[in-house]
């Protein structure tokens, strides 16, 4: 299963652990632009394929699965347009 992560705050970490516990492969991550999360959660879970833009990332990925991990605040303008992708969230 090719997971896609949305956001790499705290919580993240925590749900990185347990997929890849579960033997799910993290392809690519995303996070805002200027975040400083995203190379070492990058790093830490060996993640190379790196944006700044979800879009972009479902755009050139072969995602099995969007994992989304983005702060409340951002939840709202996000939902709409990810259920559209057709991936599974």
């Amino acid at each position: 299963m090719n997971v896609g992560f949305i956001g790499c705050g705290r919580i993240a970490h925590f749900h990185a652990d347990v997929l890849k516990e579960l033997d799910a492969n993290i392809l690519a991550v995303s996070a805002r632009d200027n975040t400083p999360n995203l190379i070492p959660f990058a790093e830490k879970y060996c993640i190379e394929n790196r944006y700044t833009n979800w879009e972009t990332m479902v755009e050139k990925e072969s995602l099995d699965v969007l994992w989304v991990m983005a702060s409340w605040d951002k939840m709202d303008s996000l939902l709409i347009p990810l259920i559209k992708t057709r991936i599974p969230l």
